[in-house]
């Protein structure tokens, strides 16, 4: 699976923001969800779910 493809996948998995949140496995996952929804509150589960994993990552 190319780059880009596995970032449209991700794209879909993590589309809506009240659908409990596949989880987020790898570091560029969890940047493509906050690119897509960053701009959102904290009720979005998708970028919460993102900002849990970046939070891990960092630690």
């Amino acid at each position: 699976m190319s780059p880009a493809e596995r970032k449209d996948q991700w794209r879909n998995i993590h589309r809506f923001c009240h659908d409990e949140p596949a989880a987020i496995t790898v570091l560029e996952q969890a940047r493509t969800v906050l690119g897509d929804h960053g701009r959102h509150d904290d009720t979005c589960l998708q970028l919460r779910a993102a900002l849990d994993h970046v939070s891990v990552e960092s630690r």
